[in-house]
């Protein structure tokens, strides 16, 4: 085992001796573990050049932008053990939306949300249930790991803690060929939350090359294309962690409205993908993906 496993598993293990603390505590608790002992400090000087290139910032603020981070992954191992069933009360007092008549008008018309990967991507999950609609989210099976390891099982683990707050929706794995296919449509004839974290790299053929933080992404695109031709409303989702307070916040933005887009409109994911990089330029931190990007 290399010494970056080793530390996520040390990371997610400790965590789970706190779940029964009040989240006051705990998430102070979860950010101190994070300094000390993410993973990702042993991809520290990556990512800070990464960050310096990408943001234009200077060394003292990248390194700033790194303890957040680190923090953000130690405060998401904390929530990951007590994410199961966690009362709408919950999330209504530590979210703070910051557009709430568009969360409101989403319980009525229902949407599909293109987010991204934070460290919190479950949370934001879990949290639409306040929004009163069954939540279907796309996702990748756990198959970064083999079967036999301690990170494969905490990952079906937390996509099963995930699973009691859909309010009846269900996980869409995009392995599951046309089962795959008929949830996503079922969850757009229905009027109810289609989530999408496509904030990637997908080398293929089919899948659009965009400018993305001064460099290039190639995101997938099929599930992309497949919501551009509906009705549905479309809605970039911005998630991040208030590192002063261990709250959330969640920014929405329309993408699309509810009719097909107009000729000469941009293509959703480079519409998508403008968004995101606002969200990004204003908190760093939100992004999970910077080790890879």
């Amino acid at each position: 085992m290399d010494a970056y496993t080793h530390s996520y598993i040390r990371l997610v293990r400790g965590a789970r001796r706190f779940r029964r603390l009040p989240w006051a505590l705990a998430w102070r608790i979860g950010a101190y573990r994070g300094r000390q002992g993410s993973f990702l400090l042993h991809h520290q000087e990556r990512i800070t050049d990464t960050l310096q290139q990408c943001l234009g910032l200077g060394s003292t603020a990248a390194g700033e932008q790194f303890r957040l981070l680190c923090e953000s992954s130690g405060v998401a191992v904390q929530m990951a053990w007590r994410l199961a069933h966690t009362p709408c009360g919950w999330f209504q007092r530590h979210v703070r939306v910051e557009q709430p008549e568009l969360l409101a008008r989403i319980g009525q018309t229902g949407a599909v949300f293109l987010s991204h990967h934070s460290y919190h991507h479950n949370l934001l999950i879990s949290f639409c249930k306040t929004t009163g609609l069954a939540s279907f989210p796309v996702g990748n099976p756990p198959t970064a790991f083999s079967a036999d390891d301690y990170l494969y099982h905490f990952t079906l683990q937390l996509n099963e803690a995930t699973a009691t707050n859909l309010n009846g929706g269900a996980w869409l794995f995009n392995n599951q060929g046309r089962t795959f296919l008929q949830g996503i449509r079922q969850a757009l004839a229905s009027r109810q939350l289609l989530l999408v974290f496509c904030d990637f790299n997908e080398p293929k053929q089919a899948n659009q090359v965009y400018p993305f933080l001064g460099r290039q992404l190639q995101i997938p695109g099929g599930v992309i294309r497949l919501v551009e031709k509906e009705d549905a409303p479309v809605y970039f989702a911005g998630f991040h962690l208030e590192p002063s307070s261990g709250n959330y916040s969640l920014h929405l933005e329309p993408l699309q409205g509810g009719s097909a887009p107009t000729a000469g409109t941009p293509p959703l994911g480079q519409r998508y993908l403008a968004a995101l990089e606002r969200h990004i330029r204003r908190h760093p931190a939100a992004w999970q993906n910077w080790e890879i990007f």
